[in-house]
């Protein structure tokens, strides 16, 4: 990451604004780590995703993508996706309005959208203790099956 670009205390980090690419090798960065299963909570997407973000994961690694929205050629690049990566499921909740992600054991809040992370305006990311991480998770659920498929 570029110095600057990113500041960190705790559990919270500030990527600034235009920062872009450092956002995105951050969450690239998180993602290729994840060892069994990425759930993934976004008010809006769209195809870009999974280039941007989705194909650094393992194609065995369980993959929730809950969305309120999406835009462009996502149905079609999600049905392709899938084709390479089994494990990978969308679903639209149309209430959805916060972001989050769960990677493995560890819980993130995020203040953008991926889609245009840290591109207008500074983005927030908080990482999670196991307590509250247990609750996102909870919540997720939740959300998963009330949602309609994608």
């Amino acid at each position: 990451m570029i110095p600057g670009d990113v500041k960190k205390s705790g559990s919270l980090m500030i990527v600034n604004r235009k920062a872009t690419h450092t956002f995105d090798k951050f969450l690239r960065q998180t993602l290729a780590a994840s060892k069994t299963q990425v759930l993934i909570a976004d008010s809006w997407v769209d195809d870009t995703i999974f280039d941007t973000v989705l194909d650094v994961i393992a194609p065995t690694n369980t993959i929730k993508l809950i969305f309120a929205q999406h835009r462009g050629t996502f149905d079609a690049r999600a049905k392709r996706f899938g084709q390479q990566y089994p494990k990978f499921a969308a679903k639209r909740y149309k209430h959805l309005h916060d972001r989050f992600m769960i990677v493995d054991e560890v819980g993130y809040v995020l203040g953008p959208s991926i889609e245009d992370a840290a591109s207008n305006s500074p983005a927030l990311v908080i990482v999670l203790a196991q307590k509250e991480k247990n609750l996102l998770l909870s919540f997720f659920n939740d959300l998963w099956s009330s949602a309609k498929g994608a």
